[in-house]
């Protein structure tokens, strides 16, 4: 449980007859004070910053997603006066990633030393979030997603960490970041497509841009990964992510970062891992075609004037000679910066 969820149930269990807002200060940050509150008699969780007036942004600046939304309070006017910022939840249903956006959000004031730095960060660490909630529901990631996140976990652990320094390796994945591929190399650009079916012939090509050799400046790959879903002897979604962060960070401490950024656009949270623990991976299949020449696709300069997006599917076994070979793959992956 998160430290801000561990909180807000003792001032429940100890609110007593009060009404308002009900807090305790957790942090004093240069002249601001971090309170996690519930306001009563609701009982709604809420993180409470104490700030001088000057430091605070129009009402019209602070980000609103389905978990959340924030305003000030006055609680001495003027403007040398001071305000209470308050950071609110919106629904129960999001209450637990609430919690994470709020210890999230704690940790990254902890970096401040000035009421307009916190305020600087407070208000883009919430963009962020509302990103987050923008693209992902208050519950895990769905089947399919999960499915799509250990495939390119996999390929980043097995075939590129190792044969890229670290930080390039963790750069190059754009998936999370809805990138038309999901991974853009020195040498070459990789689309994943991942599936637990027993037979996989299609794929899905989901944009015009997905399979366009013409949109990324190297060879464009598309890798095939056929899962177990219940091997025994796999691998878990959180302990296939825990081996990535630590081959990152025993490497480069700094890549670590970036990669806990891209989980974080993926929709992964560590305080969900324990409803990622059902299910076992293992590699099955991994194939590689090489998308180019009549390579069939669709791209931009292929459609009709006025046809502005499209998906489709591919039937691979009609690409058997377009396949790389392991050594081929393991050749473009390596290349580095000329």
């Amino acid at each position: 449980m998160s430290q801000a969820a561990i909180t807000w149930q003792d001032l429940e269990s100890t609110k007593g007859e009060h009404t308002g807002w009900y807090a305790r200060r957790v942090r004093t940050i240069g002249g601001a004070g971090v309170l996690l509150a519930i306001r009563l008699p609701d009982q709604t969780p809420a993180l409470l910053l104490e700030v001088s007036a000057s430091n605070v942004a129009p009402v019209s600046d602070y980000p609103v997603a389905q978990g959340f939304y924030a305003y000030p309070e006055t609680m001495l006017p003027g403007p040398k006066g001071r305000v209470r910022l308050c950071l609110v939840l919106t629904s129960v249903q999001w209450r637990d990633v609430f919690a994470v956006l709020v210890d999230d959000v704690v940790s990254e004031l902890d970096r401040c030393e000035t009421d307009g730095a916190l305020m600087r960060a407070l208000l883009a660490r919430l963009r962020m979030w509302q990103v987050f909630m923008r693209h992902h529901g208050p519950s895990e990631l769905s089947w399919e997603l999960q499915t799509g996140l250990v495939g390119e976990l996999l390929l980043l652990r097995d075939s590129i960490l190792g044969k890229q320094p670290a930080q390039t390796a963790i750069a190059s994945w754009l998936g999370p970041s809805d990138a038309p591929q999901d991974f853009l190399l020195p040498g070459v650009a990789v689309e994943v497509k991942t599936s637990t079916a027993s037979h996989m012939d299609e794929v899905h090509i989901s944009s015009l841009e997905q399979l366009d050799t013409e949109a990324v400046p190297t060879p464009l790959v598309l890798c095939r990964v056929l899962l177990w879903p219940s091997d025994p002897n796999g691998a878990t979604l959180p302990e296939i992510t825990d081996d990535v962060r630590a081959r990152v960070s025993g490497e480069n401490p700094a890549a670590r970062s970036l990669l806990d950024t891209r989980l974080f656009e993926a929709g992964y949270l560590d305080a969900q891992a324990d409803l990622y623990r059902q299910r076992k991976y293992s590699v099955r299949e991994k194939t590689f075609y090489l998308v180019s020449g009549d390579f069939p696709r669709l791209t931009r300069r292929e459609v009709r004037s006025g046809v502005i997006a499209c998906s489709y599917d591919v039937r691979l076994s009609d690409c058997e000679s377009y396949m790389l070979s392991l050594t081929e793959v393991d050749d473009l992956i390596s290349r580095r910066m000329q």
